[in-house]
């Protein structure tokens, strides 16, 4: 990437060599985030400074979205290169003021698209229908939180924002599907204070992700019940409202050993299933389920990445997919990893569902 950047943007242009060099320069120390990582604590929690991880991911980020930018170019000056030379048009468009250009845009959105994970995320409704929902829930809703990866960026400032987003949508029951962290409980814990000012009267259901796993995982499932959080594992809850029911089940992310689908909803009864899972790939299995919530994919990230993503998740990365007999949204995530932090068209969400019992008699 960093040669094609280089070989695209910088080496054409009529410049000094010393300028042409101390670009190649700058493009080349910006693809070497990971390494700089790598002897700083390790990709998943560096030990840096928070303002240097945010500019290192932003230049990172600005190479990402410049390198494809060219590609779209340089596709451009092939086909004009064509059309020229078949006499069809005479269009020669400036080279030096057009790469000027491309690296401009490519810091903007690189430095806005890594400082938004910072913002209050969009609040995204949903509305569901289901068929067989006890009418006692009509009108429960639901607020999904996913990929909040506390760790070296974001910390209790940013909970608290989001903390405050979903009590301001007064909802029944808050989950969050996984990867809440990253780092270890005696770093990171008392960022995640504000859990316990979340007013869902039915709390704060769980699942892990695979960042669960990275960190720790039986210390975080057990350090955040003391902040209200219940983590569903292969198991599930039955919700009750006046007369009705609703069953909450929760799957253990992937790469645990403990990922067992068949005990998620073992002697569940038949009411409304509400299944929680990291991955779409998990969530997907969830055959007996009617609303499927997951996460993991980030939405893709970057808007052109998203059929790359979408190819190693069964081809699921952002949204609702209507699936036979049920539902499953995958979210663009509440949070972002700090080792992957740039969005490009790709907005965090907090996603509140509204269960509505469906009239069609389809």
């Amino acid at each position: 990437m960093a040669s094609y950047a280089s070989l695209s943007l910088i080496l054409p242009l009529k410049i000094r060599l010393f300028y042409k060099i101390l670009g190649v320069g700058i493009i080349f120390l910006c693809a070497l985030k990971y390494h700089f990582y790598a002897r700083m604590g390790g990709i998943l929690s560096p030990d840096l400074p928070s303002w240097l991880i945010v500019i290192m991911e932003a230049a990172f980020g600005s190479l990402i979205i410049g390198s494809f930018i060219c590609l779209i170019k340089d596709l451009l000056f092939v086909l004009l290169f064509i059309l020229r030379k078949c006499s069809l048009i005479k269009l020669k468009p400036k080279l030096f003021k057009l790469n000027v250009c491309v690296i401009i845009f490519a810091l903007i959105f690189g430095f806005y698209g890594t400082c938004m994970q910072f913002f209050t995320p969009h609040i995204n409704h949903e509305t569901i229908e289901i068929k067989n929902l006890d009418k006692d829930f009509d009108g429960f809703k639901i607020a999904q939180l996913s990929d909040l990866h506390v760790g070296p960026l974001l910390k209790h400032e940013f909970m608290q924002k989001v903390v405050a987003a979903v009590n301001n949508e007064e909802v029944d029951l808050t989950v969050i599907t996984g990867d809440l962290v990253d780092g270890r409980v005696e770093k990171l814990i008392n960022e995640f204070r504000s859990l316990k000012d979340i007013k869902s009267p039915y709390g704060v259901l769980a699942v892990t992700g695979n960042h669960e796993y990275y960190s720790g995982s039986f210390a975080w499932i057990k350090a955040l019940e003391n902040f209200n959080v219940r983590f569903l594992q292969n198991e599930h809850v039955n919700l009750h409202k006046g007369n009705g029911t609703l069953t909450v089940g929760g799957i253990n992310d992937g790469r645990s050993y403990g990922n067992e689908l068949d005990k998620v909803f073992a002697d569940a009864g038949k009411h409304t299933r509400v299944f929680l899972a990291h991955k779409p790939k998990d969530g997907v299995k969830a055959v007996d389920a009617d609303l499927i919530l997951t996460g993991h994919t980030h939405g893709g990230t970057m808007l052109f990445a998203g059929p790359l993503v979408a190819d190693y998740n069964d081809g699921f990365v952002s949204g609702r997919y209507e699936l036979e007999n049920r539902v499953m949204y995958v979210s663009n995530g509440t949070g972002i990893w700090s080792g992957f932090s740039c969005r490009f068209l790709v907005p965090p969400e907090i996603t509140i569902f509204t269960l509505k019992k469906s009239l069609s008699q389809d």
